[in-house]
């Protein structure tokens, strides 16, 4: 066996020396400081922050991101819980979503449901009186409905009738989405549509019950 070649002399070790080599030691990265600055004011270059993984193996942030979305404080259902809303929703709904919409500081949207509710019940009486001065000009004797001299402009303000319905729903809409996302409530704007559209007054009592609730909690925390 030939006796191994002895090693150079390096790092003050001397030219016979057998040991090996001392293992490389870290190097620091190399910083590039601003024009003008210090070295000592940046001293060391700062880690990037940890990542946690979940389950799926993704990278997650340790620190919680934005709010909690929650649920809304009373159900759909609950209706009855305040009787009388509940009875002023049912029978007067241009009332109770105006005082949901000024409850919510919704004031465009409060103005808006005013001057379309007031078109909708002039419209709406305009056609049954020239509904009523059709069938008294003709005496009774309608063969069908065509026959009536008013006809075309009970069509006419038919049409603007449903117009106005559109808008106001779309307003209901439009205020639900806004209540929500200013409570942090989980859900979404098609079950947002869909609730007004199958139940309008389940959602207008849903909102007043939430508001007033926001309501009483800020009178808490003041306290």
């Amino acid at each position: 066996m030939q006796p191994s070649a002895p090693y150079p002399a390096q790092h003050g070790y001397p030219a016979d020396n057998k040991q090996p080599y001392p293992p490389p030691q870290p190097m620091m990265p190399l910083v590039e400081y601003p024009p003008g600055s210090h070295p000592q004011q940046y001293p060391y270059q700062q880690p990037p922050p940890p990542q946690v993984y979940g389950v799926d193996a993704t990278p997650q942030t340790p620190y919680p991101v934005g709010q909690v979305l929650r649920d809304w404080h009373r159900d759909i259902c609950d209706c009855f819980n305040d009787v009388g809303f509940c009875l002023l929703t049912m029978f007067l709904p241009c009332v109770s979503e105006c005082i949901v919409a000024k409850k919510a500081k919704f004031h465009r949207i409060f103005i808006a449901l005013r001057f379309l509710y007031f078109g909708l019940f002039v419209t709406i009486i305009l056609e049954i009186l020239l509904v009523i001065a059709g069938e008294k000009e003709t005496k009774g004797n309608l063969q069908i409905v065509t026959d009536n001299p008013y006809y075309h402009d009970a069509v006419i303000l038919n049409w603007i009738t449903r117009i106005i319905g559109l808008i106001i729903f779309i307003c209901l809409v439009i205020m639900r989405i806004l209540i929500r996302k200013s409570r942090n409530i989980v859900g979404t704007c098609l079950g947002d549509f869909s609730w007004i559209f199958w139940c309008s007054c389940c959602a207008t009592c849903q909102h007043y019950a939430e508001l007033k609730f926001a309501e009483e909690e800020d009178d808490v925390q003041l306290c």
